[in-house]
Formats: structure tokens, sequence, C-alpha cells
């Protein structure tokens, strides 16, 4: 039973951290929908976007199931979760300018 209820509770966590996501990508299409006119190079997503958001919903139950870590995992390091990615990341945007 106490499996079931850290799944469940694995699953909820994940389930609030992508509606986090969710409301970040929101609050990002109606901030850039109000700055549009006095910025021309601003590409704003469309409500679109969060409908492409929501497919991944169904695969945050199959998370745990595929021995995939969770979004919070104990097991991946914060270098690991985070820094390396911000590296990498702006590593990518530095090739992208040359």
């Amino acid at each position: 039973m106490e499996i079931n209820k850290n799944g469940t509770t694995r699953i909820k966590y994940n389930l609030l951290i992508y509606f986090l996501f969710m409301l970040i990508a929101v609050i990002g299409i109606l901030y850039g929908n109000a700055i549009r006119n006095s910025h021309s190079f601003l590409r704003v997503w469309d409500y679109q976007n969060l409908l492409i958001m929501l497919l991944g919903i169904p695969f945050l139950f199959l998370q745990s199931k595929a021995n995939l870590p969770n979004f919070w995992d104990l097991s991946v390091s914060i270098r690991k979760r985070l820094i390396k990615p911000a590296f990498l990341g702006q590593y990518l945007e530095y090739l992208t300018f040359w």
C-alpha cells in the first residue's frame, strides 16, 4: 500500500510542476501579446502551443514505469539537473551566433 501512496504522490507532484510550467507559458503569452506592438522582432507563442504541451500530461503517468526520474527526484543531483543543462544551453546559444 505504501508504494501506491508514494507513486500517487509523485504523480501529483509531477502534475503540479507541469501545470506551473503551463502557467509560466500562459503568463509569457499574455505579457508577450501586451508588448508585441512596441517590439517588432518579438516572437510570441500562440495558444495552440499550450494544447501541444497538454499532450505531455498522459506521459507523466508513465514516467515512473519507464524508469525515468521525476522532475525533482532526489537521485538526480542539482548539478545534473540544473547546472549542466544551463551551461549546455549557454554553449549552444553561443554556437548559434558564430
